[in-house]
């Protein structure tokens, strides 16, 4: 009896060093196949290149002559709508949801020139 004892506690042993062995491959394994880190100033740059920032695609869009309408890079209309506004303040990543379903219009500026959107 003594020696079942003995062996069940040094398989038990032998079981949780392997689960820890497989955990510990499973969180390096996700950290090495990630494409993109946030170092500790907060900025998120490409992996394995420290200093190159990560680069997102630019929403570019252009406003078509008299008629005002939104087009996008590949020149198709942009739909737009509208809803009452609440309050006024500067447009930021940072607003709630709440904020942006009550946008009624929004200006667009640029140094060559500006554009206000209802």
């Amino acid at each position: 009896a003594k020696v079942l004892v003995r062996v069940v506690i040094i398989m038990s042993c032998v079981l949780l060093l392997v689960l820890l062995a497989i955990m510990g491959l499973m969180v390096v394994v996700v950290e090495m196949t990630k494409e993109s880190k946030v170092g500790t100033d907060g900025i998120m740059s490409v992996a394995g290149a420290p200093g190159v920032a990560v680069q997102t695609s630019s929403a570019d869009f252009a406003v078509s002559g008299d008629s005002g309408e939104f087009r996008g890079k590949d020149g198709k209309q942009l739909s737009m709508g509208s809803v009452e506004v609440k309050k006024a303040g500067q447009l930021s990543s940072t607003l709630s949801d709440e904020m942006f379903l009550g946008l009624k219009y929004f200006s667009l500026s640029s140094a060559k020139g500006k554009i206000q959107v209802q």
